[in-house]
């Protein structure tokens, strides 16, 4: 899966077939004015990185319909406090801590 240039502001990569796990650096291209990340509908597997997480204005995450399994990481649940007004995590194996 292709790190986003550090320019992103709106990315998508739902439905597109990815079967890795994330890579750490995944969200290192999404900038401070990015307000749209989905991974949604892949067959990723493994942790969610932190770096998913680096836009200070993301509003909508969306890494629904995975094979993410574990506790949902503290930093979604902080990052929600924020701005991000849309956090999908459905259909997961995930629990809450």
């Amino acid at each position: 899966m292709p790190i986003p240039p550090e320019s992103t502001i709106y990315l998508d990569y739902s439905r597109n077939n990815f079967s890795s796990s994330l890579s750490a650096e995944i969200g290192n291209g999404i900038n401070a004015n990015a307000y749209f990340f989905s991974l949604s509908h892949n067959k990723l597997s493994g942790p969610i990185p932190p770096s998913i997480c680096n836009g200070s204005y993301l509003e909508i995450l969306d890494l629904s319909n995975y094979r993410f399994t574990g506790t949902i990481p503290q930093y979604l649940i902080d990052k929600g406090t924020a701005t991000l007004g849309l956090l999908n995590l459905q259909n997961n194996q995930l629990a809450s801590f």
